[in-house]
């Protein structure tokens, strides 16, 4: 009895650091559908007899962030333990061996993979899905570790925004001929979220000593450091989404300045203190947001319509 309680308890910690609560961020991957949507002149019905392609991708791409999820917080849980949120973690209280965190990063790893060679057979979206995994190294283990680098951090953690819409289109197209501005565009996009969790949590944890011994490139920024990269990486994502829609000539480009208003909106939630900007997966739980996206949305469709 006592073995089962202990397996239970570990099959516990396992779907813990598995982070299915952060699925919800696999949101990421519309754009590229999107886009699919837009340049190969589609209509909803050849989306939706693709839907297997669809989930696949959805169901990919979450596994292999879960296995980069399961990694950070075993690396993590020396530092998450001054975090007055994180130190809640599964791995912060409780003791897993690396041995088992490797067995089930690669389990995640393999089962991702027999999931696209059952449904998907375009090489791209498997090259994709092992960077966004070897992203993941890159962000949290040494000697690499980027996540501990200034700037860096922000930038390197954004670049998952860019694989996810590449792994969605790449899911459905193999044209290889794609649009490098709706890239960065998407990519400083993610910076500029990645901004505003490091403005909320420099602002939500004050204390200089702590900040060194949970994340020691948050200590090397400042609120006006942090305030000046989430004004840059905006005007830089607007910028690129403004080249985007005057290359492809389907809609009038300052189309684009309408996206000011979920920067804006956004960077409100950061400043709050209810520490939404820090867990952006629960912002989809919220009913206040959901409706602001389902009004932002039909703007944009209207708009899409009249331009």
């Amino acid at each position: 009895m006592e073995k089962l309680k202990k397996k239970i308890g570990k099959i516990k910690v396992f779907y813990s650091i598995s982070r299915i609560d952060h699925w919800p961020k696999q949101i990421f991957l519309v754009p590229g559908f999107v886009y699919i949507f837009i340049v190969e002149d589609l209509n909803i019905f050849n989306l939706l007899n693709q839907y297997h392609l669809i989930l696949s991708c959805f169901v990919c791409t979450c596994l292999i962030a879960s296995a980069n999820y399961s990694i950070n917080e075993y690396l993590d849980s020396k530092y998450d333990k001054y975090h007055p949120l994180k130190k809640q973690r599964a791995l912060v209280s409780k003791s897993i061996k690396l041995i088992e965190i490797i067995y089930y990063y690669f389990f995640l790893i393999f089962f991702s993979f027999y999931i696209s060679y059952l449904f998907n057979h375009n090489k791209f979206f498997n090259y994709l899905l092992l960077i966004f995994a070897i992203a993941g190294i890159l962000y949290n283990v040494k000697p690499f570790r980027s996540k501990d680098i200034f700037v860096i951090d922000i930038l390197s953690e954004a670049l998952n925004n860019p694989i996810r819409f590449l792994l969605a289109y790449f899911s459905l197209s193999s044209n290889y001929e794609i649009n490098y501005n709706i890239l960065l565009s998407y990519w400083f996009g993610g910076a500029f979220l990645m901004a505003c969790k490091r403005y909320a949590e420099r602002r939500f944890i004050k204390s200089e000593k702590i900040l060194l011994k949970y994340r020691p490139s948050l200590a090397k920024y400042s609120n006006y450091k942090l305030l000046f990269l989430i004004i840059l990486f905006s005007i830089l994502s607007i910028l690129y989404l403004y080249l985007f829609f005057l290359d492809i000539s389907l809609v009038n480009p300052f189309f684009s300045l309408y996206f000011i208003t979920m920067f804006i909106f956004y960077f409100y939630i950061s400043t709050n203190n209810q520490g939404l900007a820090q867990t952006p997966e629960k912002l989809f739980f919220k009913i206040n947001f959901n409706l602001f996206l389902i009004f932002f949305l039909f703007i944009l469709y209207i708009l899409f319509k009249i331009s």
